[in-house]
């Protein structure tokens, strides 16, 4: 499968840049395309609270809208965000997903 480089920005909960220094994160997705959710890995660990994750579960924030394609929008997709919280994905967080493209 291909891996394609993608930037979340962590829109909720505000606190999320206070405790880890930034809101934007880069990873990778190794998901299918065509896929309604797509799990997103990262090279480091990030916390909320007293818990780690280094890797999420992106899905579209509003209906009707589609990961498929991503590369092709300007501003990114609107998404919603959960992380593994022992035996399901758990929604805590909410921000917008896009392709990563190489700095000029």
């Amino acid at each position: 499968m291909q891996r394609r480089a993608l930037r979340i920005h962590i829109a909720e909960p505000l606190h999320f840049e206070a405790a880890n220094g930034t809101s934007d994160l880069i990873g990778w997705t190794t998901t299918p395309e065509d896929e309604g959710e797509w799990i997103v890995n990262f090279e480091r660990s990030w916390t909320i609270g007293d818990e780690s994750f280094d890797r999420l579960l992106v899905s579209p924030r509003y209906v009707g809208d589609q990961l498929a394609g991503l590369a092709e929008r300007i501003l990114g997709l609107a998404v919603n965000i959960r992380r593994w919280r022992g035996t399901e994905w758990h929604f805590d967080m909410i921000g917008t997903l896009a392709a990563q493209r190489e700095q000029a």
